[in-house]
């Protein structure tokens, strides 16, 4: 059934959004979810929605879009609740020994060689313009989306509207995100009920967030134009560039395997891992690296629950950034592994 037929700008400021037919709205939202406001989980379609009028209000007021038009564009938006009942569950959640098994295996180790081998050059590229090394970034590409092989299917606009009326830990953080996918489908010209992205509405490759996309991504193909979704090219630069921007040192390792000895394993594991110190303040407690390592190198101390005990790591300033693309410790040493094996 056909939906959004052309997308174009009015007036210099505004979005108009001419349909061709407005398809029927899903099953309505039945039973309240955990995570669920009552209103959200009562609501019929997104704009019935107590939260939808000011969300509009804020598009039209301050970003220049047409009310009638947002209005016909999320008639066509059903709420997913299936959504929220992932959210409860983040693979992060597992111990750090179930998590990495979940990520690192044969098959995505030889995908990502794979696909090493064939974007070899622009990972060398990447690596001369941004200071950003190519296992990193086979890391990413491996843990988002297995090399492109799983970009996510939900449409990033029901993901994000879901999230951002029906999440309310995060509602905050969601209602931007989907004002800056409406913006983004503006500003690239993209019909916004066209675009795929995960459960949580990270788009293509790299699984940007809207913000990101709009902030972070580049055109490293050279095409005149940033795709995510089918430019693997664009991909490699755009994390490249990420990482930059958000303090990558160029030839410093992530971080070094190490080895406590000590009794009080609290006083050795870093808070918050930009407050690096001198590795010989570890080494005094107890958490001395498993290679040799200058006493003035500026690390962290970092633990995660192995399957024989605490594992642990002295990490730089580039384990930190890599935690800047996802909170999760687990989530960063992930990607540090699984890109040494791929690049192995």
């Amino acid at each position: 059934m056909p939906t959004i037929a052309d997308i174009y700008l009015t007036d210099k400021t505004q979005l108009m959004i001419t349909l061709k037919a407005v398809r029927s709205i899903g099953a309505l939202v039945s039973g309240a979810l955990l995570m669920f406001s009552a209103t959200f989980a009562q609501a019929n379609r997104v704009t019935s929605d107590p939260a939808y009028p000011s969300f509009k209000q804020d598009m039209v007021a301050n970003h220049g879009f047409n009310s009638a038009a947002l209005d016909e564009l999320f008639e066509q938006v059903d709420y997913k609740t299936n959504i929220l009942e992932i959210m409860s569950r983040p693979g992060e959640s597992k111990p750090w020994y179930a998590y990495r098994d979940m990520i690192i295996n044969q098959n995505r180790i030889n995908l990502g060689r794979r696909f090493a081998s064939d974007y070899a050059d622009t990972l060398r590229r990447a690596e001369q313009t941004y200071g950003v090394p190519g296992d990193v970034i086979l890391g990413i590409l491996g843990v988002e989306t297995v090399y492109g092989t799983n970009k996510g299917s939900f449409l990033a606009i029901e993901a994000l509207t879901t999230l951002a009326f029906g999440f309310e830990r995060r509602s905050e953080f969601f209602t931007n995100e989907l004002k800056e996918l409406l913006i983004l489908s503006r500003e690239m010209n993209i019909n916004p009920l066209r675009i795929k992205s995960s459960y949580a509405g990270a788009i293509g490759y790299p699984q940007f967030m809207p913000s990101s996309y709009r902030k972070w991504a580049v055109d490293f193909d050279g095409s005149g134009e940033i795709s995510l979704n089918n430019s693997p090219v664009d991909a490699i630069g755009s994390i490249a560039n990420y990482l930059k921007q958000h303090g990558w040192q160029p030839g410093v390792p992530v971080g070094y395997p190490a080895t406590y000895r000590g009794s009080n394993p609290d006083s050795v594991i870093t808070e918050d891992l930009t407050q690096l110190r001198p590795a010989q303040f570890f080494s005094l407690s107890g958490l001395t690296a498993n290679v040799p390592l200058n006493p003035d190198t500026l690390v962290a101390g970092v633990m995660l629950e192995d399957n024989s005990g605490p594992a642990y790591w002295l990490t730089t300033y580039n384990y930190h950034v890599i935690t800047t693309y996802n909170r999760s410790r687990k989530y960063a040493s992930a990607v540090w592994r699984l890109g040494q094996l791929v690049s192995q």
